[in-house]
């Protein structure tokens, strides 16, 4: 017999007959109780209680800048210079020609950087010429998919309207990939750069992840972050998301994104 039922039969043995046993049969009951509830209390002590995660903003407002990439196509207009403006497509070496200069680099450039560069470039030939580039047919809206999967890449939005399809497209993730740490960066019209923890209930099941991430929209340029390792690493990544979130993005532009982005002048 356990403990427990040891003090009830204690208590069932106190004697009917003598004064006051009631009072002595309710104390006995409320020190089982007691001990009943200490008990408890002292299975749950060391029980982990999962902690909700949650949105992550880095400090400052932020901008987006695109960048060129092969296959956009631009309009680039030299004011009272008709023989030199033109439609023109960037190459897939990066480059683009006009009629008076050729060879000049414009992917990887903002508008406003391949606008100083043909200013440069042109100013050889022409007197303070006045330079603008449009946009006309511009690549495809992407998602971006960055960390410990198996090829870091751009993502059609198309073909990837949730994080799931756009791991997928990435070839998966790693076996080292912490899984269950898995964060959206999405800067949004507020200027707020955010960190979205994709919300996977505590469930050890394979298919949970899965459910969770086929669940989890995604928005033109997200960037689905996978950590490597173990939570304390996803922690010390978010800390730096929060105080140099350009630092980690920005490097990616270089070789991943079509953007890049910069901190707003207040």
């Amino acid at each position: 017999m356990n403990i427990a039922g040891e003090l009830i039969e204690i208590g069932r043995a106190v004697p009917r007959t003598i004064r006051g046993a009631s009072h002595y049969r309710s104390a006995a009951i409320l020190v089982i109780a007691a001990i009943l509830v200490g008990g408890c209390s002292a299975a749950t002590v060391d029980t982990e209680v999962p902690v909700e995660r949650k949105i992550v903003e880095a400090k400052g407002r932020y901008i987006k800048e695109y960048l060129l990439m092969p296959g956009d196509r631009v309009e680039i207009s030299v004011w009272q210079v008709p023989e030199v403006s033109r439609v023109v497509q960037v190459r897939p070496d990066g480059k683009i020609s006009l009629p008076t200069v050729s060879g000049i680099k414009a992917a990887g450039l903002t508008f406003e950087g391949l606008e100083a560069e043909l200013t440069t470039r042109l100013s050889d030939r022409l007197r303070d010429p006045l330079v603008t580039v449009i946009a006309v047919d511009i690549r495809e809206v992407n998602v971006y998919v960055l960390g410990d999967v198996a090829v870091q890449r751009a993502v059609p939005l198309r073909q990837a309207r949730t994080a799931i399809e756009a791991i997928t497209a990435a070839g998966g993730l790693l076996r080292t990939a912490a899984k269950r740490e898995i964060s959206v960066i999405r800067l949004g019209d507020d200027g707020i750069l955010r960190a979205i923890p994709v919300a996977i209930p505590e469930d050890k099941g394979q298919p949970v992840p899965v459910l969770a991430l086929s669940g989890t929209l995604l928005e033109p340029d997200d960037i689905v972050f996978v950590p490597e390792g173990k939570r304390s690493e996803a922690i010390r990544w978010l800390d730096d998301f929060i105080g140099r979130p350009l630092s980690y993005i920005n490097a990616a532009a270089s070789t991943v994104l079509s953007y890049r982005v910069i901190q707003e002048d207040l």
